[in-house]
């Protein structure tokens, strides 16, 4: 009787059996992503957000002290600027801060630190632009991470809640720093300070 070989049979049924399991699990696969895109794509993106978080550098933050003050119609108050959080020493810088004009009236720019030369201050409309450049390459500067700048005076016109606010938009308008080892603005963020104005007694 003759015999059959059934051997290229069995190794085909074999292979037809590995493929269809691939190509089950591969649809299985396709079949849990796509029930659930959104949380997938969502935690793939909140883990590259995460991940850009821990890479970017920390930048400069405006210290306006007090930030609160009271005071009464026709006295002075007194505001400190200050730099925190520096990297590098600060070549130039634009500080722009919003304010009211009818309450608070500008008077003058006082205690300059030396290491910064031909200040200016000016006020039009409801804000104030003030302008600070790099005098010299100095080393206490360079190295420092918190640098005050300055005093601001204004007097108080009338009675009220007002409020000097930094204005820190991207508009080209707003208020920037330079540092010397950047031409990128690095002024990021910064407070408010809230003035609470008497009636004269």
């Amino acid at each position: 009787m003759m015999k059959i070989n059934n051997q290229p049979m069995n190794r085909n049924n074999i292979l037809l059996t590995v493929l269809t399991i691939i190509s089950l699990a591969f649809i299985g696969l396709l079949a849990i992503l796509l029930n659930r895109p959104e949380s997938f794509f969502l935690q793939q993106a909140t883990q590259d957000q995460r991940a850009a978080e821990v890479a970017k550098p920390q930048l400069v933050n405006l210290s306006l002290v007090p930030v609160e003050v009271q005071t009464t119609v026709g006295e002075t108050i007194t505001v400190a600027i200050k730099f925190e959080n520096l990297t590098s020493g600060i070549e130039a810088t634009d500080l722009v801060l919003n304010y009211d004009p009818e309450q608070l009236e500008f008077i003058s720019l006082n205690a300059l630190n030396p290491s910064f030369t031909n200040p200016r201050a000016l006020a039009e409309e409801n804000r104030l632009v003030l302008s600070f450049i790099s005098a010299s390459d100095s080393a206490t500067i360079n190295s420092a991470k918190e640098v005050a700048m300055g005093e601001l005076v204004f007097r108080a016109k009338k009675a009220g809640l007002s409020r000097l606010v930094p204005d820190l938009s991207e508009t080209g308008k707003g208020s920037l720093l330079i540092g010397t080892n950047s031409n990128d603005n690095q002024l990021t963020s910064g407070n408010s300070v809230e003035v609470t104005i008497n009636n004269e007694k």
